[in-house]
């Protein structure tokens, strides 16, 4: 009977090892590699026969040879030590905490139902990590070496327990060792923490200055627009001039008179339609900035919107990030003319000036008598558009936070939304 509750224990014990083995190679799609297979079944019976010797130090071991194959196939130390440890970390952990609950639950599980509870555990773990985890932490190298570090560091202390509860003769040095790794773990997760923020920043940046670069072709593939229709009809005034010269020569003044009525006058729309009155924004030197106010109230314009901008005297540099005001001034500009297709003669007016060294950009934009209240149109996901997520004035109270030397004033006054953006301190 003993001998069959030996063997029965060494049979799950393989077979819970095994999934360790089948669960990395799922993470990494080795389930079909035959020498994954065979190295993973010489590797469970060797680990079998060293722990009776050696103990603990067989699963270190273990990990060093699951680390050293996954290096073998992929040739990169970063994943090389991240998914076997992730694997084993979550193997350690998982059958931990069901020995832990076990105890203050006062279950009696038998060995065989342990077994097959964990390994159940530890592919579902498995299977949310390869889904919904890893494929965010391995697209980008840093996040990969960041968690490969946390996993390593984290096994290593979990060893360093092990032995010391194991092994007395080394007690006291695995002691000095571990308050060392225990340091040396909190140095390196305030690191982390550091370079990960660094990274997020980083991030956002990037993102802003895309969305800035998509507003600069957006501008610009106006501006190329508005030249080919000035090239089209340059093209048709060459005729024009032609056909009043043919009746010129024919001295058809009555033809000349009536074809000057009907079809040379209505060309005079071509230069009063979308003729936007912003002269003034020569005076804004700022060239991202320039861009997106442009391209926005050319939107605008196109839509039949009243477009003012009055830039009394010359800007040439703002202390703020421009990506940052280039988002802003987006978002506002983008809220105006949403609620000018709301009305049927809508009319945006921009002012930009300086003064006492600090630069106000005043937006005025008629509104609906029923527009929402404020605080109801700042509520996350708050829209008056389907298929918007409303996130615009939420978003643009979050960058004014994140800047100590920006303020913003919105109001509402007859049928005008009115939104200042005060920036302090002029560089230069």
């Amino acid at each position: 009977m003993k001998l069959n509750e030996e063997s029965l224990f060494i049979l799950i014990w393989i077979g819970q090892l095994y999934t360790v083995f089948m669960a990395l190679g799922y993470l990494r799609n080795l389930l079909s590699n035959k020498k994954f297979q065979l190295f993973s079944f010489v590797s469970v019976i060797a680990y079998i026969a060293l722990y009776q010797w050696i103990n603990i130090i067989a699963t270190v071991i273990l990990w060093a040879g699951l680390c050293l194959s996954i290096y073998i196939i992929d040739r990169n130390i970063d994943i090389a030590i991240f998914y076997p440890s992730i694997i084993l970390f979550f193997y350690i952990f998982i059958d931990g905490t069901a020995k832990y609950l076990y105890k203050i639950l006062g279950w009696d599980i038998s060995d065989f139902l342990t077994a097959v509870l964990g390994t159940g555990c530890l592919w579902i773990v498995t299977v949310f990590l390869k889904k919904m985890v890893i494929p965010k932490i391995i697209r980008d190298k840093t996040t990969l070496k960041i968690a490969a570090i946390v996993v390593f560091f984290t096994i290593i202390v979990y060893f360093i327990n092990i032995c010391s509860d194991r092994f007395s003769v080394l007690a006291r040095f695995l002691v000095i060792s571990n308050e060392l790794f225990t340091v040396l773990y909190g140095v390196m997760s305030t690191i982390i923490y550091c370079v990960l923020l660094f990274i997020k920043k980083k991030e956002f940046e990037t993102r802003e200055q895309q969305k800035e670069m998509r507003h600069l072709i957006e501008y610009s593939e106006q501006i190329e627009n508005n030249y080919l229709a000035l090239r089209k009809f340059k093209h048709d005034y060459k005729n024009i001039l032609f056909s009043i010269e043919d009746y010129i020569q024919t001295k058809d003044i009555e033809g000349l008179q009536k074809y000057f009525y009907q079809s040379i006058k209505a060309t005079e729309t071509i230069f009063e339609e979308n003729n936007l009155p912003i002269a003034s924004i020569s005076n804004l030197k700022i060239r991202e900035i320039k861009s997106i106010i442009l391209s926005k109230l050319y939107v605008a314009s196109q839509k039949g919107v009243e477009v003012n901008v009055m830039i009394p005297t010359p800007i040439t540099d703002i202390a703020i990030s421009t990506v940052t005001l280039v988002r802003m001034l987006g978002i506002i500009l983008d809220n105006a003319i949403e609620e000018s297709d709301f009305l049927e003669k809508g009319k945006i007016e921009l002012t930009i000036m300086e003064e006492d060294k600090n630069c106000f950009f005043v937006l005025m934009n008629q509104c609906r008598s029923s527009i929402p209240k404020l605080h109801e149109l700042k509520k996350v996901n708050f829209t008056t558009k389907k298929g918007n997520q409303g996130l615009g004035l939420t978003n643009l109270d979050e960058l004014v936070h994140l800047n100590e030397n920006v303020f913003l004033e919105t109001k509402i006054e007859n049928n005008r939304f009115i939104q200042i953006i005060t920036i302090s301190g002029m560089r230069g």
